[in-house]
């Protein structure tokens, strides 16, 4: 493979990450300089051209099988043994602009100028921290909007949230992580510091060094320290407690120390790229040690033991009815947040929550799933026309019809095999999203390690002729479900709780099954919690539900569903591959041979498992014009902090 080959985008990121790193260390970017004598001027065409030199001298032909860690490690051996000496007044952002140069100039093939300045800026989150301080306010400060939250608060307990909706989203705005995704830019990779004000990832891979924001305390006024952060990683990992969430680092951590009262050293198990971009979301909140060491799980749900250290502090909370928040006036981030407080008001019926945003009571939703389906948060923005904007985030999750295999007929592969096939998605695509949901694949389509949407389409299940559903998938269908010995005609119960579009949903796809397969499909509709409370018992048959990734990466997917302690296999299927391959993908750092793995899993679980995929979705959040600096969000696990937002004119 030649020289110029191997700088790809995927290469080069790591290569950049590798030499950038290695000057801002040298440069010693965090450092307070002292006074120095006036310097010897620098012939930076010298070292630019020493950089230049080392880069192509890194790997001048490498052999096929090399991966992107090895050169990596070759390429920062070569530097190092070029440029021993990081010339004085060298910055690293001119060693950024080198090191572009000499890769634009080490390849025939060469990138565009846009193509290396992304890969750059995709390079500057890891290599080089954001300040934890923010920047100069830009905002107007002041007001207290007035947002609508689908669901009543369900619990308190940071670590043991098992739903975004219900308790991540009010409990969010009150704690910090040590970093996050970044809510003032649309990149999806953009991750910065939050209670950390830099970060660095050691020469091995596996350890990271944190350093805590000095002026960051907790709302009683004890500061922030490194043990609360060696606390709250252990308390999210530890296995004798509930983390349906928080737990989700357990695969990749190992440990971590206090070295001294704000600097964390943290190892990994091995090299993992989630690791990080999993550290980031809403679900890894450090907490107090001082308050939660001694309390049980039960004790850390409960209202009176909130204590966080984030941008808003809990003023009162009407169960069912509205949660307050007060700006936390000692808050550690210079000019944030730019409210004087919040007000989540629980409104769950649809119709209720067009009264309340019609009358200017609420101006936008706390969480992307509002209780609104896309097609009603589309209707509202045409009814406050001018007014105010709907925003897609995501897709934020996969919908899907779980199948109970621990009862009949489900215990029967063939069974869960036919009803994947016969499901029509693309009508239910068009009638819920007007098209603009993606196909129900097992992983997301478009994404580093799936199949395009024009590949999905092709899938048996999934594929079309004329515009109907393909009659050879009918017809499998058919014949799996005689082998199996269920008649036309054959009762099941599909439930759907009362939320968003589930209950339409399971009218849609009950028609489905009837039509095309000649099954007696009932639907019961039913509450949340009830639902759920079913749901955990095992008590359904067949259930509508959703899941939400925390992350764009196969290892949640995975981790989340397909594996059998997964948070959304319910009724506990397994798949031995399937197991070996989640094991196997965590520490795998080609994203080639992941993409294969995952592709694998994806045969699996549209021959084997138990759930029928519909379509990943794309969540509208109405937002009104006074709302300033909003994103939509990636996925339903970030930006739940709402420090960065404010309001022009007044709200």
């Amino acid at each position: 493979m030649s020289f110029r080959n191997m700088f790809k985008p995927g290469w080069l990121i790591s290569i950049v990450l590798t030499i950038v790193l290695l000057v801002s260390v040298a440069c010693g970017a965090d450092a307070t300089p002292s006074p120095q004598p006036t310097p010897t001027p620098i012939d930076i065409a010298a070292f630019q051209s020493a950089i230049a030199d080392a880069v192509k001298a890194a790997v001048p032909e490498a052999p096929k099988g090399v991966s992107a860690a090895e050169i990596s490690k070759l390429v920062e051996t070569a530097v190092k043994e070029s440029i021993p000496d990081i010339p004085e007044g060298v910055t690293a952002a001119q060693v950024e602009q080198f090191v572009k140069a000499a890769i634009a100039e080490s390849q025939s093939d060469a990138l565009s100028a846009a193509d290396v300045e992304n890969i750059v800026k995709a390079a500057l989150p890891t290599t080089a921290p954001t300040p934890i301080l923010a920047p100069a306010m830009v905002g107007r400060p002041g007001g207290v909007p007035k947002l609508q939250m689908g669901w009543s608060v369900g619990g308190w307990g940071v670590h043991e949230c098992r739903s975004s909706n219900n308790c991540l989203t009010p409990t969010a705005p009150m704690y910090n992580q040590l970093i996050e995704y970044n809510p003032e830019t649309a990149d999806f990779g953009d991750i910065r510091g939050d209670l950390a004000k830099s970060w660095k990832i050691g020469a091995d891979g596996v350890t990271y060094t944190f350093v805590l924001a000095d002026n960051a305390k907790w709302h009683d006024g004890t500061s922030v320290s490194a043990n609360d952060v060696v606390f709250s990683l252990d308390s999210m990992t530890d296995p004798d407690k509930p983390r349906p969430n928080a737990s989700r680092i357990a695969a990749f951590y190992d440990k971590s120390v206090a070295i001294d009262s704000k600097t964390i050293e943290v190892t990994t198990k091995f090299k993992a790229a989630p690791f990080i971009p999993f550290l980031a979301t809403e679900w890894m909140k450090i907490l107090p040690k001082h308050r939660f060491e001694r309390l049980t799980p039960d004790e850390a749900t409960l209202e009176e033991n909130i204590l966080g250290s984030g941008p808003f502090m809990l003023a009162k909370h009407d169960k069912d009815v509205v949660v307050e928040y007060r700006k936390n006036p000692n808050y550690f981030k210079e000019g944030r947040p730019y409210f004087d407080g919040m007000e989540y008001f629980t409104i769950v019926d649809t119709s209720a929550i067009f009264a309340a945003f019609k009358a200017g009571q609420v101006l936008s939703h706390a969480h992307p799933s509002s209780n609104l389906s896309n097609a009603d948060n589309e209707r509202l923005a045409q009814d406050r026309l001018g007014k105010g904007e709907v925003h897609f985030a995501g897709p934020i999750g996969i919908i899907w019809t779980h199948m109970n295999h621990n009862v009949a007929p489900f215990d029967d592969v063939r069974v869960r095999r036919a009803l994947i096939l016969a499901n029509h998605r693309q009508p239910i695509i068009q009638f819920f999203s007007k098209g603009r949901d993606q196909l129900g694949a097992p992983f997301q389509p478009g994404s580093w390690f799936g199949l395009t949407e024009a590949e999905v389409a092709e899938l048996p299940g999934f594929r079309e002729l004329n515009g109907e559903k393909h009659p050879d998938d009918i017809a499998e269908a058919k014949r799996l479900l005689a082998a199996a010995g269920v008649e036309p005609g054959t009762k099941i119960a599909l439930q759907a709780m009362i939320v968003v579009e589930f209950p339409d949903l399971a009218i849609v796809v009950a028609e489905q099954f009837r039509t095309l397969l000649d099954l007696d499909i009932s639907i019961d509709s039913i509450e949340l919690g009830a639902g759920f409370g079913k749901v955990l018992a095992g008590d359904y048959e067949m259930n509508i539900l959703g899941y939400g990734p925390m992350i764009t990466d196969p290892h949640d997917i995975m981790g989340g569903a397909y594996v059998a302690a997964g948070r959304n296999n319910f009724s506990g299927w397994s798949n031995p591959r399937i197991e070996e391959i989640f094991e196997l993908q965590a520490s795998e750092l080609d994203l080639a041979v992941r993409r294969a793995m995952t592709l694998e899993v994806q045969e699996i679980v549209l021959n084997e498992s138990i759930f029928i995929p519909h379509y990943w979705t794309m969540r509208g959040m109405y937002v009104d014009n006074r709302i300033r600096n909003f994103n939509p969000p990636p996925t339903d696990s970030h930006a739940l902090k709402m420090e960065h937002l404010w309001c022009d004119p007044g709200c």
